[in-house]
C-alpha cells in the first residue's frame, strides 16, 4: 500500500466517525466536512473518480450541514402562517 492509499483510507474512517459521533455540534459538520473534501482530493488523485464523484457529494452534503449549524436563524426560517393560508379544502377542527 502506498502513502497515500492509507491517507485515503484514514479519511474515509474520519468521515464515517465524524457522521457516527456527531451530536449536532459545529465541531462534527467541520471534521466531517474536512474528511469529505480530503477524501474526495485522494480518490481523484488514485484514479478511483466514481468514488471521488461520490465523496464529492457526501462533502456537498457535510458542508450544507456544517452551514446550517453555523447560521441557524437562516436555515430555521418559517413563513408566517397568515401569509400562506391552507390549500385544505377540509380543515380539521
Amino acid at each position: 500500500m502506498h502513502a497515500l492509499q492509507v491517507l485515503g483510507a484514514l479519511a474515509v474512517v474520519a468521515a464515517f466517525a465524524s457522521c457516527a459521533f456527531d451530536d449536532g455540534s459545529r465541531r462534527w459538520a467541520v471534521v466531517s466536512l474536512v474528511a469529505c473534501v480530503l477524501g474526495t482530493l485522494i480518490e481523484f488523485a488514485l484514479g478511483a473518480w466514481p468514488l471521488g464523484l461520490a465523496a464529492c457529494a457526501l462533502s456537498i452534503v457535510a458542508g450544507r450541514r456544517g452551514w446550517q449549524r453555523m447560521n441557524p436563524q437562516r436555515a430555521n426560517k418559517q413563513a408566517p402562517a397568515d401569509k400562506y393560508p391552507s390549500r385544505d379544502p377540509h380543515p380539521r377542527a
